[in-house]
């Protein structure tokens, strides 16, 4: 579902824990990923939608869940850094006060 060859196993047990604890029945839904349906994931039958997302959302955005029900399961690791990890470095702390990009820049005559 990710389009990569290889992955972190530790991440995917992780996700594979927080879902188990979140959905009942997980492990059954799961196996009706197995193989994936056939077609497009828009015309998958909707419960096979709601895993696939949670499992992709666990793996690129590193977060399982919404607001106080969220589940922190990777940062750096997070695939969607991919995408910009040749021009970006992934922060880990703010350079400065929250929403100082904001502010208009003193120039200098």
């Amino acid at each position: 579902m990710t389009g990569k060859r290889q992955l972190n196993g530790h991440i995917g047990q992780r996700i594979y824990q927080v879902l188990i604890g979140k959905i009942g029945g997980f492990d059954q839904k799961l196996a009706s990923l197995q193989p994936l349906p056939a077609g497009e994931p828009h015309q998958w039958p909707l419960l096979q939608q709601q895993i696939a997302r949670q499992i992709l959302q666990g793996w690129y955005i590193g977060v399982i869940g919404e607001g106080t029900d969220a589940a922190v399961i990777s940062y750096e690791n997070a695939l969607m850094f991919d995408a910009v990890s040749d021009v970006l470095v992934i922060r880990s702390y703010c350079p400065n006060k929250p929403g100082y990009w904001a502010a208009k820049p003193d120039v200098a005559l």
